[in-house]
């Protein structure tokens, strides 16, 4: 099995956007006779928060949740029942508004919500912010930049790091449906040397529900990372806090909350 390769998503992100616009573009020359100049398009108006949301991290929660030091991947964090299932409720409901429909775009098999670069990030993704920037996720900075993921019952992500255009650190709450987080070493392509993560070591996290996991540091650069595809995925041999060959079964669409610091934004004041 060759070596994972290292994927930035950002990138990713920018060539289907760019894709999009080509496309209606093109669309719209085909058109006949030029129609009246159209006003301004108005902002995405995303639905506000009807119910108190917020995380609920544990005080110690950088000693308490850490794990992934066994397999020498030392800066990952799982946080169980980090949002309460009314929270979470509350979030998937402004995560569907009818609202924001505007704003999913399809990206490799998954729907995507980008929120931070364009229109600011809502309110209700604000208060979830505002706690992991008190819990000192990234550093004592406020995340700027927010994807909301979509996948299919049976969807996945293919190995990926997160790219230079971030704070090294990322935080994702899993909302609905259970999914299997695995890291592997970053090697450059061809090459058969490991990455800053070290020689070969493997770390795979189980995230029901209501789950935030947080990784930074070599965890970031130096290890790709993958959802495991599949409705009903065996855990890996290396998987921590689920048993090894049990299903990770979903009966439905999982939704997750990506959460970063972007640089970019941080220079514009955003």
């Amino acid at each position: 099995v060759g070596a994972p390769m290292s994927i930035d998503f950002m990138a990713l992100l920018e060539e289907e956007l760019g894709a999009m616009g080509r496309q209606e573009e093109a669309e719209a020359e085909a058109e006949a006779p030029p129609a009246p100049a159209a006003a301004p398009e108005a902002p995405v108006v995303c639905a506000a928060a009807r119910a108190p949301i917020s995380l609920a991290l544990p005080p110690d929660w950088q000693e308490a949740c850490r794990v992934g030091s066994a397999s020498g991947i030392g800066n990952v964090w799982v946080v169980p029942e980090a949002v309460s299932a009314a929270g979470a409720d509350e979030l998937l409901r402004c995560v569907n508004h009818p609202c924001a429909g505007a704003k999913w775009v399809a990206l490799h098999g998954r729907g995507v919500q980008e929120w931070g670069r364009g229109e600011a990030v809502p309110e209700y993704l604000g208060l979830v912010l505002d706690t992991l920037k008190e819990a000192g996720v990234w550093g004592g900075g406020r995340g700027n930049h927010v994807l909301i993921n979509r996948y299919a019952k049976d969807g996945g992500i293919m190995p990926h790091t997160d790219g230079p255009a971030y704070y090294p650190a990322t935080a994702t709450l899993s909302l609905a449906q259970p999914a299997l987080l695995r890291f592997a070493p970053l090697r450059a392509a061809g090459s058969g040397s490991g990455g800053e993560g070290g020689a070969g070591a493997t770390l795979t996290v189980h995230l029901p529900p209501r789950t935030l996991v947080v990784f930074d540091s070599a965890a970031y650069t130096g290890y790709t990372h993958e959802i495991i595809p599949g409705a009903a995925a065996a855990a890996p041999a290396d998987c921590v806090n689920f048993a090894p060959g049990r299903a990770c079964v979903r009966d439905g669409e999982r939704v997750s909350l990506t959460m970063r610091v972007m640089h970019e934004l941080c220079r514009e004041g955003a």
